[in-house]
C-alpha cells in the first residue's frame, strides 16, 4: 500500500430535536498532503429516523463509501458511541442498520476509529459546522437551500 491509500478524517453529526433533522458531515485529507482536503455534509429529514448517535456513525459510513479500493483511514470522532462501540465491542442494542452498513463499508479498508474531544482541531471544528449547517431548517432533501 503507498502513501496515497491512506486518510485521516475528522466526522461530526446531530440532530436538532425541535425539527427532527439530523445532518452529517466529514472532512477527510489523504496523510500524504496535509492541504488536499474534502469535504462532505449531507441532511437526513425526521421520516429517516436521525438521533444524535445515527448522525455520527452516518458520518463515518459516508467517510468508508468515499475511500478508494483497500484504503487506510484513521477516523477521529468526538463521539463516545461510535469510538467505544468500535474499540471496545460494545454491544450493539440500536442502530443495528447502520452498524451493518458500517461492517460492510469497513470490509475492504483497515479503518482505526480514534476519540478525541469536540472541536480539538480546526479539521474537527469545520465537521461540526458543516453538520450543525445541515441541521438547519430551509434545506430540501440534497441539502440544497429552497
Amino acid at each position: 500500500m503507498n502513501s496515497t491509500d491512506r486518510f485521516q478524517a475528522w466526522t461530526d453529526g446531530g440532530w436538532r430535536q425541535k425539527t427532527g433533522i439530523g445532518g452529517w458531515a466529514y472532512v477527510m485529507k489523504p496523510s500524504s498532503d496535509g492541504f488536499v482536503q474534502d469535504e462532505k455534509s449531507g441532511t437526513v429529514y425526521p421520516d429517516d429516523g436521525p438521533t444524535n448517535q445515527r448522525m455520527e456513525l452516518l458520518a463515518v459510513i459516508k467517510v468508508l463509501d468515499a475511500l478508494p479500493d483497500r484504503a487506510e483511514v484513521t477516523v477521529y470522532t468526538d463521539s463516545q458511541y461510535v469510538a467505544s462501540t468500535v474499540n471496545e465491542g460494545w454491544n450493539i442494542k440500536a442502530n443495528i442498520d447502520l452498524w451493518q452498513k458500517f461492517v460492510d463499508a469497513s470490509m475492504n479498508h483497515e479503518v482505526s476509529v480514534q476519540w478525541i474531544p469536540r472541536n480539538s482541531v480546526p479539521e474537527h471544528e469545520r465537521a461540526d459546522e458543516l453538520a450543525k449547517a445541515a441541521t438547519k431548517p430551509g434545506l430540501d432533501k440534497d441539502g440544497e437551500e429552497g
